[in-house]
């Protein structure tokens, strides 16, 4: 047996600097969500919230307060879904299906199941018979995109997308624009997809996802011209940063463009130079710097040419 004292002092000092690491993510996750959301992690944040929610719905359950069961065991199921718990959302989902199982929040849950774990052509189908009844159903015709996205039924995904735009442009979001974005491109037409995003951009403002997205467009057809013209509309908002020069001198290299593509490079340098310190020590400014060093040494000016 070691000494009790150490012992407990070892396990005190061990709690609190968990503790710590966990606030720690907590603040993180507050101050750069977009590190989470962009990388389909759940903050801790978010995480916690979701357990103290299913905690909840699972004491109103065994209490049988009087609250709907169907309801109570659909909302456990997307709760379960949203934490990666598929199985148990799958299990919940049975229970509400003997309780009301007829039920359009039912059916969407579903589809939401499904399409989370690949079966996508079972997802769009889920919906059918909702959509037919209402059939201006802006959050179903959503979904049922979604899930036509997966099964790579892109013509279906694109016309339900557009019919939820037109009936409902706030529920609308952003990411609903991209989705038909690829829903035309997965259906051959290009042009489409861009004339999506520039009717997105002039409904939406110029937002760097839209503007990304029809860049890698143009640049897929190969007309760098058209790709440079997208990523000047970003130019007023982030035009300084290291990251959008650099950017530029890409698209001007792959336009054959060599001595412009090194001048801009040569910008992206010294905006790189004017970041705060604690910026230009992050793992992404630093990568950003070796890839300019690399494209600026003299070894690889003939390859620009």
């Amino acid at each position: 047996m070691g000494d009790p004292f150490f012992s407990r002092w070892y396990a005190g000092m061990h709690m609190t600097t968990l503790l710590q690491f966990v606030r720690a993510l907590g603040i993180l996750a507050l101050v750069v969500p977009h590190a989470f959301a962009s990388s389909g992690l759940l903050s801790p944040v978010v995480h916690h919230s979701l357990l103290v929610e299913l905690e909840d719905i699972q004491q109103r359950l065994d209490a049988r307060d009087g609250s709907p069961r169907g309801a109570l065991f659909v909302e456990r199921a997307s709760l379960q879904r949203r934490l990666g718990r598929f199985d148990a959302a799958g299990r919940s989902l049975r229970c509400a299906a003997v309780w009301n199982g007829a039920s359009l929040a039912f059916a969407q849950e579903k589809c939401r199941l499904l399409t989370a774990t690949g079966d996508h052509a079972r997802a769009a189908g889920l919906l059918d018979r909702w959509i037919g009844l209402t059939p201006n159903d802006t959050a179903s015709l959503m979904l049922r995109a979604q899930a036509h996205l997966g099964a790579q039924a892109y013509e279906a995904a694109a016309l339900d997308l557009e019919v939820a735009r037109a009936t409902d442009f706030k529920q609308f979001t952003i990411d609903a624009e991209l989705w038909l974005a690829q829903a035309w491109t997965g259906a051959r037409r290009p042009r489409k997809a861009l004339e999506v995003l520039d009717r997105a951009v002039r409904d939406r403002g110029v937002l760097p996802a839209l503007i990304q997205a029809a860049v890698d467009l143009e640049v897929g057809a190969r007309r760098f011209d058209a790709a440079l013209d997208w990523h000047a509309k970003e130019k007023p908002r982030s035009g300084s940063t290291p990251g959008w020069h650099a950017r530029q001198g890409d698209l001007l290299a792959m336009a054959g463009r060599a001595d412009d593509a090194r001048a801009a490079w040569e910008a992206a340098r010294t905006a790189h130079s004017h970041l705060p310190a604690r910026r230009r020590c992050t793992a992404a400014a630093i990568r950003l710097l070796e890839q300019l060093d690399h494209k600026l040494a003299p070894s690889n000016e003939g390859g620009l040419r």
